[in-house]
């Protein structure tokens, strides 16, 4: 390949991922400052332009810009949210705009700190929390029916959860443990976070769901809980533990289970074949392995893991979560 070649072709790969950058700017400029709530109804563009306080043709160029995106809908004089981006507006929806859009730019910012500095990347609490709010789904009605049918596939994890004490161990804002408690109105359960800040909103979220009196967040680290034989079913948020507190972790909660307890592990993912989604898994993994976290260990491997815990495989399931691990104290 001659140098003229050599440079096109480097040329066309950093005028894809500026695009990229340029439309996650453009939505999340346009989100910040209202547009996107604004037109989750159908707008006509003096109503868009009163709205902008922006001149006509500017507003013009932005709402064709962000159809060219499928992020709006144009018909006639008429401008609103496509679909997909409406519902991602929606209270009651699978996820929020905004909070992965939060996210987006803290990894862009961590992504940064990996390459400049030899460290790794420090989180504060509110960080914590943008991760936490981005990675997971709301406990509304569509995360609901999806995580109803996913225990369906999982009728061991299912009969034990039934039994009544539920544990989720790096609970996040605990989507998972407030949508159990929800499908399942006899259950207790608990869930363990590191992070004051990421736990305050699991009990505030608790608290909105109105099942605070069923489900007790404590801000914790797992490796320090000490209850014995106490636990029915654990679910533990395995991607998000380094290193170092995975094994402590396990052990903690191989104690907290009642003999024949049920221990749930997702396996996060696994490497695509396309190339856009290999970079994207290898920028992930950047980011992870700067922390010591592992990144998207396997299923079988996760199994492994557990094994050196002293749990028993029940068997690794596929289900609309992707594969899941199911084991046993």
């Amino acid at each position: 390949m001659n140098r003229f070649a050599l440079s096109r072709d480097a040329i066309k790969r950093l005028d894809g991922w500026s695009t990229g950058a340029q439309a996650l700017v453009l939505l999340d400029s346009a989100h910040k400052l209202g547009w996107t709530r604004f037109l989750v109804r159908p707008r006509r563009l003096a109503a868009i332009v009163r709205f902008t306080a922006l001149p006509q043709d500017r507003v013009q160029n932005v709402l064709e810009a962000l159809a060219a995106l499928g992020v709006v809908e144009l018909n006639g004089d008429e401008a609103r949210l496509s679909a997909p981006f409406a519902e991602m507006m929606t209270p009651d929806g699978f996820a929020m705009l905004s909070e992965k859009l939060a996210q987006a730019r803290l990894t862009a910012r961590l992504l940064s700190k990996v390459v400049e500095s030899n460290g790794a990347p420090v989180l504060s609490g509110d960080d914590s929390l943008t991760i936490a709010r981005g990675v997971t789904f709301q406990p509304a009605q569509v995360g609901r029916d999806l995580f109803r049918e996913t225990l369906e596939s999982l009728p061991e994890y299912t009969a034990a959860v039934r039994r009544g004490r539920v544990l989720d161990v790096g609970c996040g804002v605990a989507s998972g443990l407030l949508t159990t408690a929800a499908i399942f109105p006899e259950i207790r359960g608990l869930g363990l976070e590191l992070v004051p800040a990421v736990a305050a909103e699991a009990v505030r979220r608790a608290k909105a769901q109105g099942v605070d009196d069923r489900v007790e967040i404590r801000a914790i680290d797992a490796r320090d809980f000490d209850e014995t034989a106490a636990y029915d079913a654990c679910f533990w948020a395995q991607p998000f533990f380094s290193d170092h507190a995975r094994l402590p972790t396990l052990q903690a909660i191989h104690r907290a289970l009642a003999p024949g307890g049920v221990l749930l592990e997702q396996e996060l993912e696994s490497e695509p074949e396309d190339p856009a989604g290999q970079a994207a898994f290898a920028m992930r993994r950047m980011v992870f392995r700067a922390q010591s976290v592992p990144f998207a260990p396997s299923a079988e491997c996760l199994a492994a893991e557990a094994a050196s815990a002293g749990f028993t495989l029940v068997r690794i399931a596929s289900t609309n979560l992707g594969r899941m691990v199911v084991l046993q104290r």
